[in-house]
């Protein structure tokens, strides 16, 4: 279940700036752990290649800022964000504005 409510958090944040301690937030509003239980799935996530977020982007490698600190929520397939929300094809039908979201971040992000 813990696995499942990061899963949704993720998919909630997809394609996002979002801190660690926002999709944290967003887990422990439905199913109670520490933060070590969570860092630990995170990690166990990352290592069964199903999430993946995309680093900060440097314009010029000789660059001393970065245009992007944090790191942007990803999956390593988009089809885990629509299986981890639940979401079938016909839903896509009924949100268009979703489906082109979805379409435009999830496909052509990674």
């Amino acid at each position: 279940m813990w696995a499942q409510t990061i899963l949704r958090s993720y998919a909630r944040n997809l394609c996002t700036l979002s801190e660690t301690k926002t999709i944290f937030a967003d887990t422990v509003a439905t199913c109670e752990f520490s933060k070590q239980i969570y860092y630990d799935y995170i990690l166990g996530l990352e290592s069964l290649m199903m999430i993946d977020d995309v680093f900060a982007w440097c314009p010029s490698i000789r660059s001393r800022t970065l245009l992007r600190t944090s790191k942007k929520r990803n999956f390593v397939d988009p089809s885990i964000a629509a299986a981890s929300l639940g979401i079938s094809p016909n839903y896509f039908l009924s949100d268009l504005k979703y489906l082109v979201f979805y379409l435009s971040h999830c496909v052509f992000e990674i």
